[in-house]
């Protein structure tokens, strides 16, 4: 049996960005901003945040391919 409540977690050197988890089960992505506010991000496969983990910048990562191309709603 997967388990859906598997999620990896960053904690991120970053001037907007605190926190990401990422559950692969469901491909969904949560965004913690240093503002307060958390996104979730929907069906993001699990190669985005393979690429984002590995980003030297994750706020330039996350703009330039999870902003415009997934759907999210806030949390």
């Amino acid at each position: 049996m997967t388990n859906v409540n598997l999620v990896e977690t960053l904690t991120v050197d970053s001037t907007a960005i605190s926190e990401v988890a990422y559950y692969p089960n469901v491909e969904r992505l949560f965004v913690l901003f240093k503002n307060g506010k958390e996104y979730e991000y929907l069906s993001v496969p699990a190669h985005i945040m393979n690429g984002l983990r590995d980003a030297p910048s994750k706020g330039k990562f996350l703009n330039k391919y999870v902003l415009a191309f997934y759907r999210f709603k806030k949390v």
